[in-house]
């Protein structure tokens, strides 16, 4: 009599085992959430250089302000303002006057860049998605081209693919939406530590600005394969403690 009872034990722990390993599995395909969020339509800002705090992100995950790296030549605008014939509201940046680059590349040598960092919680990853923003040239309409990139701490040198590559900001001045894909790149999978995103900041000269807003990091915070494989771990010891603890008690009866 006691032996059907046992067999079927033995059938579940099994199942119970791989329902458990399922079930963390799906915790790393959750849908995309949004990391970090910088929505940049406070009012003019009277002093400069005044770092952005972040709007939201995700609990848990540390974030810093968005911030100006051109020490010791900081940018010549770097605050959230009224700009454009449309009065877009947005952080309103431009180059170093003692700079002065003359592409992208040579603003990013030069540290005519603002940036913000992101850090996962402990025992947790990212596994990022995509950095959209919304961009606009600011100043006045004169026909002149003001270019932005993007480069990262893990790719470092390496501009980001932005379709296309460099935003070419003409007239008309109205903001559009930029979108950077991350998911289809390996080093954007299963970040363990911060990652730094640069933003470049090339205009014709020191009047002529650009603007940025709703700066947003997409993914999902999900457990670290070694967590993953400790809770998969306690989860089987409780299953063989469960089905040990019953067979003993059937063994007794």
């Amino acid at each position: 009599m006691g032996a059907a009872p046992m067999m079927g034990s033995i059938r579940v722990l099994p199942g119970a085992i791989l329902a458990l390993a399922g079930l963390l599995l799906v915790a790393r395909a959750a849908p995309a959430d949004v990391i970090v969020f910088y929505a940049l339509n406070k009012p003019p800002q009277s002093v400069n250089d005044a770092p952005v705090p972040p709007t939201s992100f995700e609990p848990g995950v540390g974030t810093t302000d968005l911030t100006q790296n051109g020490s010791p030549n900081p940018l010549q605008n770097f605050r959230t303002d009224h700009a454009g014939p449309n009065s877009f509201v947005g952080l309103n940046a431009s180059p170093s006057p003692g700079t002065m680059p003359s592409s992208v590349d040579d603003a990013f040598n030069k540290h005519d860049t603002f940036s913000f960092t992101v850090t996962p919680p402990i025992g947790k990853e990212f596994d990022l998605t995509s950095l959209t923003f919304n961009v606009e040239a600011g100043g006045t309409t004169n026909g002149l081209t003001r270019l932005t990139g993007i480069r990262s701490s893990l790719t470092g040198s390496t501009d980001l693919p932005l379709s296309p590559l460099i935003s070419n900001l003409i007239s008309p001045l109205t903001p559009h939406s930029e979108t950077l894909t991350l998911s289809s790149d390996p080093a954007f999978q299963g970040i363990t530590g911060p990652v730094t995103f640069y933003f470049a900041v090339q205009t014709p000269n020191g009047n002529d600005t650009i603007i940025f807003n709703d700066v947003t990091l997409n993914g999902t915070v999900v457990p670290e394969p070694a967590s993953l494989c400790a809770w998969l771990l306690l989860g089987t010891l409780g299953c063989c403690y469960r089905w040990h603890r019953g067979r003993s008690r059937r063994t007794t009866a």
